[in-house]
């Protein structure tokens, strides 16, 4: 699948790598948390109490440290392969083209429509609450740069983090495919760790379809392409649509 060394030791340095990259994304996953869940969230009306200029400029500015940080080091990291990053981390073409592109965008697009109507007719609020930051970053002035960091920084570093390098290194391991993926996605999921059970579920289960993307596919684009298109629907939707939730 990828040109990682076929060895155990391989897939625990990737392991550690990726789990010590993790920990700084739940520092920086707390802080979004603090500023924005508490006090910031839907009052009974459905409007949003704004955080001020100084906790979403340090919110955003913090976001996008730490992507870069990743992109930067997942990138130098994956040199250790004895090939291109590209080769290893499964930048290239996918197999089957746009037409593939397309039909994994259409089962995002229906697990997460099914999925949300379902997780709020169990717990609307739980949703209302895994939603709050997000919203109050695109809602701010600086929506613009949110929307950067929310649908382009995120699926760039997540995807080159946990599908591009530590999945497809751990899978030549004894985990195989399918050990590394539930492994590879519990880390995705840890990095969430702020939502309610409901959103962590629903995290868990697209990093898993991001994964067979991947085996499917042959290129880390695919993924990473599903990824920011969801992402990115998502944050234009909680800017511009008129949903009371």
């Amino acid at each position: 699948m990828t040109s990682w060394p076929a060895t155990t030791w391989t897939a625990a340095q990737a392991t550690v790598i990726s789990f010590l990259i993790l920990g700084a994304g739940l520092q920086v996953s707390a802080e979004l948390t603090r500023a924005f869940a508490v006090g910031s969230g839907f009052g009974e009306t459905g409007d949003l109490h704004r955080p001020t200029t100084t906790e979403t400029l340090s919110t955003l500015a913090a976001l996008a440290g730490f992507q870069s940080t990743v992109v930067v080091l997942t990138l130098l990291v994956s040199c250790v392969s004895g090939s291109r990053p590209a080769a290893a981390l499964m930048l290239r073409g996918p197999a089957g083209g746009a037409r593939i592109v397309a039909t994994a965008l259409l089962g995002l697009a229906a697990f997460a429509v099914i999925y949300a109507a379902i997780a709020l007719s169990i717990d609307r609020s739980a949703v209302v609450d895994d939603l709050a930051p997000a919203r109050a970053l695109i809602r701010s002035e600086h929506g613009l740069a949110a929307l950067v960091v929310l649908g382009v920084g995120a699926p760039l570093a997540e995807e080159l983090l946990f599908r591009g390098f530590l999945y497809p290194a751990l899978s030549k391991s004894r985990l195989g495919l399918a050990g590394a993926a539930i492994v590879s996605t519990l880390g995705w999921t840890a990095l969430h760790a702020g939502y309610s059970l409901l959103g962590l579920v629903e995290v868990f289960l697209i990093g898993l379809y991001f994964c067979w993307l991947l085996v499917r596919t042959g290129s880390l684009w695919v993924p990473m392409l599903c990824h920011g298109v969801y992402n990115t629907t998502l944050a234009l939707g909680l800017k511009w649509l008129p949903i009371s939730l």
